[in-house]
């Protein structure tokens, strides 16, 4: 043990140039080396990144509470508006219910009164009729329907007695009245509606108006140069301005009542119209005369002469007839009765020149009357 430590104390000590070359020394590649510029480069690089991360993840926690306290209530700001518009719809409901009652208010109104509210403004100028004051005791005839009515009225001094049929076309109208002297009965003499001729230029019995409607010259009274008069033609059916039947006339049209069964004629450029269902019918002008067809039962089968009896209280002596029905007219002839030949239904066509003063389209109401027809 002695020996050996002494053979290595007696070994003679190295050179320190020697270790040194005994030392094996590694070293990085010079490619792999960073020089001092490169190493600030990407410090700088690196500083970029994290300043860059930490203000998208600012904005990402921006936008997310954007997001969740911001925009998603908006919807719910709006299902608010929405509910609190609803009860304005609803009080908009609510003022347009006093327009139906109104309505309801005029159609309650009685023939009787609605009589004394236009006679009370009528013109006395027009009308060869006692005046309002004259009126005295007024009674409605029952039983006819509910869109037309008879009045039979009494003079306060009893000298005159008077027959107004009033008709319902959205409210009560006058169709025609008629007077007679109390102390002349039996006496068929009547003072009605003093209505005057309208202008017939070429004196063919068709108003300048008419002729106008149907296309016709009314300077020439024979339109079509087939040496038959324009009345002439129309009051049978057949067209004045051309070949062919009067249904052919382009000015023409044809009224179909499916629900009581009978069709007619009347100007292609006037308005038809129900007022108040399909029994009854309008057939409005520009000018705002009309035509009106009232249809009711007629229950007990009856001829038209019995229900005109038992209706006026009187026989008519204008005694009418088409196709397939029979009528009686009115002594102005503004107004006709008609039933078909099964006496199912009762027909009342009248003419209303409106307010004007003129019988304009006389001729024409007697083609609606001449060319209606049932159907069943």
């Amino acid at each position: 043990m002695l020996q050996n430590e002494q053979n290595i104390i007696s070994e003679p000590e190295k050179a320190p140039a020697d270790i040194l070359e005994e030392i094996d020394i590694y070293s990085m590649p010079e490619n792999f080396r960073l020089s001092s510029y490169m190493g600030k480069a990407a410090k700088k690089t690196g500083l970029a990144i994290v300043i860059g991360g930490t203000l998208f993840f600012i904005g990402l926690g921006g936008a997310t509470y954007y997001y969740f306290f911001f925009k998603k209530p908006a919807p719910v700001v709006q299902e608010q508006q929405k509910k609190e518009e609803a009860p304005v719809v609803k009080e908009v409901k609510k003022e347009q219910t006093p327009v139906v009652n109104t309505t309801v208010e005029i159609k309650s109104e009685t023939p009787k009164e609605a009589y004394l509210r236009l006679r009370g403004r009528a013109s006395s100028t027009l009308l060869s009729i006692p005046s309002i004051d004259e009126i005295g005791e007024i009674i409605e005839e029952a039983g006819v329907s509910s869109s037309t009515a008879v009045l039979k009225i009494a003079t306060k001094n009893s000298d005159r007695e008077g027959t107004v049929t009033m008709v319902f076309e959205q409210a009560w109208k006058i169709a025609s009245e008629n007077w007679t002297d109390a102390s002349s009965q039996g006496d068929n003499t009547s003072v009605t509606i003093d209505f005057k001729a309208s202008p017939d230029s070429d004196g063919d019995g068709l108003s300048d108006k008419e002729e106008l409607l149907l296309g016709l010259n009314a300077d020439n009274q024979d339109s079509d140069g087939d040496t038959y008069s324009d009345s002439g033609e129309m009051l049978n059916s057949y067209n004045p301005a051309g070949n062919g039947r009067l249904a052919d006339n382009a000015n023409i049209k044809k009224y179909i009542n499916n629900a009581f069964s009978y069709e007619a004629l009347y100007p292609a450029q006037w308005q038809a119209s129900t007022a108040g269902g399909d029994e009854s019918i309008v057939i409005r002008s520009a000018d705002n005369q009309f035509f009106q067809i009232i249809a009711q039962p007629n229950p007990d089968k009856e001829s038209i002469q019995s229900w005109y009896e038992k209706q006026f209280n009187e026989r008519s002596n204008r005694s009418v007839s088409g196709a397939n029905w029979e009528g009686v007219e009115s002594e102005d002839g503004l107004i006709v009765y008609i039933t078909d030949r099964k006496h199912n239904i009762i027909l009342t066509l009248t003419y209303n020149p409106g307010e004007g003063e003129y019988l304009d389209y006389l001729g024409l109401f007697r083609v609606l009357v001449k060319t209606l027809n049932f159907t069943n």
